[in-house]
Order: structure tokens, then sequence, then C-alpha cells
């Protein structure tokens, strides 16, 4: 049994990717998910601001 797998897809337009169960959603992109067979869900979020880079703070008190 593999212990993974590996699957790609096509998209255009990409600007960030987080998982949510089984899914790759693109939140800065307005919240569009991919399924790993390809098959894209789009959503009609738009966020105002545009990003241009990750933050990264550190931590108080640490």
């Amino acid at each position: 049994m593999a212990l993974f797998s590996h699957s790609s897809f096509k998209a255009t337009g990409i600007r960030s990717l987080c998982w949510r169960g089984d899914e790759l959603v693109d939140w800065i992109g307005g919240g569009r998910a991919f399924a790993a067979d390809g098959t894209e869900r789009s959503e009609k979020v738009n966020y105002g601001y545009r990003f241009s880079m990750p933050q990264q703070h550190r931590r108080i008190g640490g």
C-alpha cells in the first residue's frame, strides 16, 4: 500500500493554497477550491485588498 499519491492539474491565477479537508483552497484568490482530480469549485468571495506577500510576526514574550 502506497503512503502517498501524486496528483496534478492545471490552474491559472492561483494566489495562495491551503488544505481544507481533501481540497486545496485559494483563499486570497476568492475561495476557489480544487479537488485532487482537478475539479474546480468557484466561490464568489472578493477581498478588496491586494496582498503582495505573506507576513510573519515574532512571538511576543517568547
